[in-house]
Formats: C-alpha cells, structure tokens, sequence
C-alpha cells in the first residue's frame, strides 16, 4: 500500500493490484444495492440492508450469480406475485434474508444446481379459510396446472429443479413450506417448515432427494383434510428421509394415492426411505402409505396417533423394522389388503392393538380401470413375515383373512389374538428349533416359535433345544405355536 501511494507514477499498476487481489478474494467493490421493484439482476449483487416493498419482487435474469440479500427484507402487496423469481436460470444462489407477502417467497423454476440458504419465507399465502373450523378439503393429487388458492401458495415453489440443495430455510404460518414438482436429486435440510395449514414440504413426481434434520411439525387444520407435515404424491420415488421431527402434523409422512383416472398420469410412491424419523402426535397416522411398493421404515418414534403406521395395499418388500410404536389410539401398525411384508424388531406398546392386518377378499380397484395396480391380486392379505418384535400391548393380534405368513421369535405379553376368516398357510413357529438366527427373543440358544406371558408350558433345560416348550401354545389361535419360547424349567429339572 505504501508502495502505491508514495510512487504515483506506478498508479496504474496499483489499480490492477488491488483489481486483481480483490478478484482472488472473490470480494466485490461495488456498494450494497437498494432494490427497484421487478428488478432483474444479471450479476452477483450484495443488497443494502432494509425492508423494501415491491409487488413484483427482484428476478435472477442470468446464471451462476450469487444474491445476497444481506439482511434485507422484501415485503409483497396482498400475498400474490412472487418474491424472487428464476426461470430457466442455474448455479445460483439466494442466501440471508427475508421474503414476506408473496403468494410465493421464492419462485424456481427449470433450474439446476440451484442453492438456497438462511431465508425466512414465513408469512406468505396462507388461504383464510384454513384456519377456520371448517376449512376446505386438499387436493392430494393437485398438479402445476392446477393452481388455485386451496393448495397452493407459500414459502417456496420449486419445479423441474434438480441437484440443488436447501438449508436453514424457515417457512411458517403458510399454506405450504416448500411446494416441488419435478424436483430431483436435490437435498433439503436442517430448516424449520412447521404451523403451516396443508403440507410442510409437498413432493410431487420427485425422486431420489434427501430430505434430513428438519424440524416440520404441526402442519394441519380443523379435521385434518388430508393435511400433513410431509406428503409425497403421484409416483415420487427412491427418496430418503431421515432425522426428521414431524410430530402433530395431520399425517407426520403421508405416502398419497388414491387410485384415480386417467390412470396412471399419478401413480404410488415406490422405495422410499425413513430413517430416525419422529411423526408422533398425528391427528390421523404417524406414516400413511397407500399402495407404495418397496418402502422402508426404519428407527422411527410413532406414539400418540390414531394409527402409528397406516399402510393400506403397500406390498412387495415392504419392511417396518426397529421403530418405537405407543399409544396408538385404534393400532399400532394397520394393513389392509398388504402382501409380502416385513414387520420385525419393533417396540409395540400401550397400543389398543398392536398388529391389524385384513383383507376382505374383494377387488375394489380393478385393474382394467386402474393399470397402476396391474400384475398381482390385491384382493388379498398374505406373505408376511413377523418376527424379533415386543408386542406389550392388551390387545395383540387382529388378522381377517390373512394368510400364508409366518410369525416367530415374538415377545408376546398379552396373548389376545383374533383370527377371522380364511387363514391358511400362516405359521407360529418356524420348522424346526434353530440356533442359524442367533439367540431367542428371550436370551436363549434356540429360535422356534414366539414367547407367550400365558405359555404355561415348561422346556428341559438339559434337551438339546433349551429354551423350547414341551407342548403346543394354542391360546385362542388359528393352528398353534408348536414351538413356544420359555424359560421355565420342567420339574425335575
């Protein structure tokens, strides 16, 4: 700096100097910029803290700029229009500010590699009528072409956005947090989407996002109407959730099909992924899956709803494994009409009935009308497999027509199990005592069937198959474990 101030005549170089080392720190020399209304920026910009009405809101007219909101707040006129808007524009981000009023705070759309961090984009549309004690119903199925103010409008709408990533986003007190159609391969996280009235985020046709660390509770409205905290729709798939705080929502999770026609324009949501999810205190279901193929649920806290899992016509490698499910109102985890399940290492308690599964053997859709449930028979109820679970609950079991399942190595406290209707080919015990799967539920070397509080049968503690029951349990079953777990020793022995 001496060197350029003490040699004029060396003035030009200076200028470069510094043009050149501000390069290399990437910092600009341009003062913070005040905001016009509909201003389309095409470079990098650093706004001037304060709060700004403008009905149109600033527009992203070029990729890969950066705009820095530094503080500022833009207030809408009357919750339309959009706060900031990009379209067909990619590489850029929006970061430190406040976007209030709009019918939407930000506005993205055919964009990639998009980035948006620490906005606040609480207080946009919010529909009046979804606070009142009658508000009007969701459309679960509702598309970009269907824009209306029932389920629209909000924090952030997205479409045909991929590999983008969204963090220490607030958007509350809305309709919705984030609307996406279209969005791909993009992550969301760490962002608080709570007290919105129809959905935390809405997934549409989205696939293999990651959504984590958000905290999306209560999103919902007087009696719910298919309101929820996540709702994924109309074939979104290969998505993974996980470290989520979804509690009081109207669903926590829920997965959204309801077969409908034209058929398939929306179809289930397949292999999707929850981990360490907590969706407790829904009004309805914790986790809602319709018809969804290949989903897994896993580590999750599911207490205190109507139903914890409500996962009506899911099938094929379906897996509920290691979640925590109490206090449930009517079930733990209800399936109707589900095929080729596994339910296992599960914590069921204070539940009014931990396990429902039924089918009542009808073809409510069938597949000439509805092509997206073409390729098996989904009259029926069959091919589970219930195992390493706690089932602490007074009511355990209720199974209608359910067949051709297996249940084995089951901590069963209370043995009230209802049986109805056809239920063929399902088992209590495996083949024969093993000792292929580790040890028993309750410590001992041999697997067989499941533990029963009311077994009072005894098992040889010399046999060589410690740990299994001399005699049947029957209790009030269709067939009979022939292969109880007990600890308790015969006489004599």
């Amino acid at each position: 700096i001496g060197f350029c101030l003490n040699r004029s005549r060396m003035q030009s170089v200076c200028i470069f100097l510094f043009l050149f080392v501000g390069c290399l720190l990437g910092t600009s020399t341009t003062s913070p910029v005040v905001p016009t209304d509909g201003q389309v920026f095409t470079s990098s910009v650093t706004l001037k803290t304060g709060t700004y009405h403008l009905a149109k809101g600033i527009l992203i007219g070029a990729p890969n700029i950066h705009i820095n909101l530094n503080g500022a707040t833009l207030v809408g006129t009357a919750m339309s229009g959009y706060g900031i808007t990009a379209h067909a524009q990619s590489g850029f981000t929006i970061a430190n500010g406040t976007v209030m009023g709009y019918f939407y705070g930000l506005y993205i759309t055919d964009a990639h590699s998009v980035t948006i961090n620490d906005m606040e984009l609480s207080h946009n549309y919010l529909d009046p009528r979804s606070t009142t004690p009658h508000p009007p119903m969701l459309n679960i199925h509702v598309s970009p072409a269907d824009v209306d103010k029932t389920n629209f409008g909000g924090g952030m709408y997205l479409e045909s956005v991929y590999q983008s990533t969204f963090s220490r986003i607030t958007a509350q007190h809305n309709v919705n947090g984030i609307d996406a159609y279209f969005l791909f391969e993009s992550t969301i996280q760490h962002s608080d989407l709570s007290f919105n009235t129809a959905w935390g985020i809405h997934l549409y046709k989205g696939g293999f996002n990651k959504v984590s660390n958000n905290k999306i509770n209560n999103c919902t409205r007087a009696g719910l109407m298919d309101s929820s905290n996540i709702l994924l729709a109309c074939g979104s798939h290969g998505n993974t959730f996980t470290d989520n705080m979804l509690r009081g929502g109207g669903d926590g999770v829920y997965l959204a099909w309801t077969p409908v026609q034209p058929d398939p324009i929306c179809c289930q949501n397949n292999n999707n992924n929850f981990l360490r999810n907590d969706v407790s205190g829904a009004g309805a279901n914790g986790f809602e899956s319709d018809f969804s193929l290949g989903c897994i649920f896993e580590n999750n806290t599911a207490n205190d709803c109507n139903f914890g899992f409500w996962l009506g016509y899911s099938r094929l490698n379906t897996i509920v494994r290691h979640n925590k499910i109490s206090g449930n109102k009517y079930a733990g985890i209800a399936v109707d009409h589900g095929q080729d399940f596994q339910i296992h290492s599960n914590h069921f308690e204070n539940n009014a009935a931990d396990l429902m599964l039924w089918s009542d053997n009808k073809d409510h859709y069938p597949t000439a009308k509805f092509t997206c449930l073409a390729g098996y028979d989904h009259k029926r109820s069959t091919n589970y497999t219930v195992f390493n679970n706690h089932f602490l609950s007074k009511t355990t079991f209720s199974l209608t027509n359910t067949t051709h399942s297996l249940f084995y190595n089951n901590y069963v406290a209370k043995s009230a199990v209802t049986q109805q209707g056809d239920s063929s080919g399902t088992q209590w015990n495996l083949p024969a005592p093993t000792t292929s799967h580790g040890k028993s539920i309750i410590g001992l070397p041999y697997q067989g069937g499941n533990f029963w509080e009311a077994y009072t049968g005894c098992t040889d503690p010399k046999g060589a198959d410690y740990g299994i029951g001399e005699t049947p349990f029957k209790g009030n079953l269709e067939g009979m474990d022939a292969l109880p777990l007990t600890k308790k020793p015969c006489a004599g022995n």
